[in-house]
């Protein structure tokens, strides 16, 4: 696998044939997702807390008067390292688990971002504790992080620098001219020699999830095996002109792209 780059962009190549440009995530966009993740955090950590504080309350009736007397003792001794507890245990939680897990966290994916290894598809386990603890000298003191971004050519806190990891920007693109998995012009080739009744809107979650699960993931192209299993749903929708000889992985990322548009369609 190589990487390269492109001003701010960021290339890479998946496998033969296919090379993904990712564009670096905006600063203004970043500090935005932070600040949503924030809130999301903290009202529903302090919502949590109350109710458990509301509990405790709704008990004493139960404690006798002698305990009554040390109950506010015992209350400050629990119920404030606890606190400070739980807000570092799911601080690290909500991020580490998420971006490990998703690839983005809620402020993330609302902001149109997503977190890629430089030089894989998705980051590592140890890639995603890293970016979190480094969060403490990032976001915490602001300055250093704020700094490294802006003097970064792909907008990296020091986290990212640390863990070798890009926050990206992915804007959904009006522009019809535009494909996933192939050239536009090579989609646009194939359709001409193609014949193609429409996937059904189960068919194209199916074959677009399992394209992006070999391309973008595990960054491979999919098995004869794998092929095999799509081979009979290909056949029944796509009808190739006999003068041409198509491989079947093309004839796959063809169905991904036209499985694409069918999505997009029916969300519309």
């Amino acid at each position: 696998m190589s990487t390269e780059t492109n001003e701010h962009r960021f290339s890479k190549r998946a496998f033969s044939g296919l090379s993904l440009e990712h564009t670096p995530a905006p600063i203004l966009r970043r500090l935005l997702a932070y600040a949503i993740d924030l809130g999301i955090f903290y009202f529903t950590f302090i919502v949590s807390y109350i109710v458990v504080v509301l509990v405790t309350v709704a008990l004493l009736p139960l404690y006798t008067t002698k305990t009554l007397v040390t109950l506010p003792l015992i209350l400050l001794a629990i119920l404030i390292p606890s606190f400070l507890i739980g807000i570092l245990f799911f601080y690290h939680a909500y991020f580490f688990l998420q971006e490990y897990r998703k690839g983005h966290t809620p402020g993330k994916h609302i902001m149109g971002l997503y977190i890629i290894g430089t030089d894989t598809a998705r980051p590592g386990l140890w890639q995603c504790v890293l970016r979190d603890f480094m969060r403490y000298i990032d976001a915490l003191l602001i300055i250093p992080g704020f700094i490294s971004m802006n003097c970064s050519r792909r907008n990296q806190r020091l986290g990212d620098y640390m863990a070798g990891t890009l926050v990206c920007y992915a804007p959904y693109r009006e522009d019809e001219q535009y494909a996933l998995f192939l050239k536009w012009e090579d989609l646009q080739y194939l359709r001409g020699i193609i014949d193609y009744t429409p996937f059904t809107i189960a068919e194209s979650r199916n074959i677009l999830g399992h394209a992006m699960h070999c391309y973008f993931y595990r960054q491979v192209a999919p098995t004869d095996n794998e092929l095999d299993k799509f081979s009979r749903l290909l056949s029944s929708n796509i009808a190739v002109d006999e003068r041409y000889f198509i491989p079947r992985e093309m004839l796959f990322l063809y169905a991904a792209e036209e499985a694409r548009y069918v999505l997009r369609e029916g969300q519309a």
